[in-house]
């Protein structure tokens, strides 16, 4: 599902410079927003964005930034020379902004002066490297922080995590505590749920293994929930779901 359509080795890597690891991503990034039967123009307005740059050392994050910017132009119907020219009235990608204030680094020879001039408006770019900027982070009171959500169990890698990607990792909390550790799945109970029948082994811990099989799948009732019958190590079970693609006219009254 994820695929890119790329059936071989492609040579246009040589014209539009984009990483391997990027293109399957800015491919279902340009589908989302509309671009998908777009995409040979998204390609090209990438290799225009990166010589627009002035032809930058193109990996995470820096990729994206360029990536971002040929969607937006795209989008916008824009060309290196309207930008230049309504760029003080434009309002560019948050992730441009900071690649050209210089929170990623200074690109060898800097960054082209009348393009940053036009994204950073009023802003003033930095000049030294971003981290020299950043506060000494406490761990202990960061680990402290999570303790309230998490519990008393809090490691090294989830403080390392947090600290790292605050808001990445509030959310996957969030979907742990709705979901349970759902990393314990394979990919295409992930992405696709069982089918009837099917039956699937669960490793929830070292030497731990429960095995799952969805039995069936109950009619929608009036709010809108199914029930879902399966068996857990043979022993049938059955659990209500909320069931997101059916429209209930059930009005849900959350207590205090």
């Amino acid at each position: 599902d994820f695929e890119s359509g790329m059936m071989s080795p492609h040579s246009e890597v040589y014209r539009h410079e984009m990483p391997g690891g990027q293109y399957s991503n800015l491919q279902q990034q340009a589908k989302a927003v509309g671009l998908g039967g777009r995409w040979e123009e998204v390609k090209d307005m990438y290799s225009r964005v990166n010589r627009m740059f002035g032809d930058i050392v193109k990996v995470t994050p820096s990729s994206k930034v360029v990536g971002d910017m040929a969607l937006f132009m795209v989008q916008n119907d824009l060309d290196e020379e309207a930008v230049l020219e309504r760029g003080m009235s434009i309002d560019f990608p948050d992730s441009v902004i900071e690649m050209f204030e210089g929170y990623l680094g200074q690109p060898q020879g800097g960054f082209p002066k009348d393009l940053q001039k036009v994204i950073l408006k009023d802003r003033e770019p930095i000049n030294v490297r971003p981290g020299e900027l950043l506060e000494d982070i406490d761990f202990g009171r960061l680990k402290e922080e999570l303790a309230e959500e998490m519990g008393p169990h809090v490691t090294k890698k989830d403080v390392i995590a947090y600290a790292l990607y605050p808001k990445v990792f509030k959310e996957y909390l969030g979907t742990i505590q709705e979901f349970g550790d759902i990393s314990v799945l394979d990919t295409p109970t992930f992405v696709h749920g069982l089918r009837l029948g099917e039956e699937i082994e669960v490793e929830i811990e070292t030497g731990k293994t429960l095995i799952v099989k969805l039995v069936s799948i109950g009619q929608p009732q009036a709010d809108g929930t199914r029930v879902v019958y399966f068996e857990l190590n043979g022993q049938p079970r059955e659990v209500v779901i909320k069931d997101e693609n059916i429209k209930s006219t059930v009005v849900m009254k959350q207590k205090a």
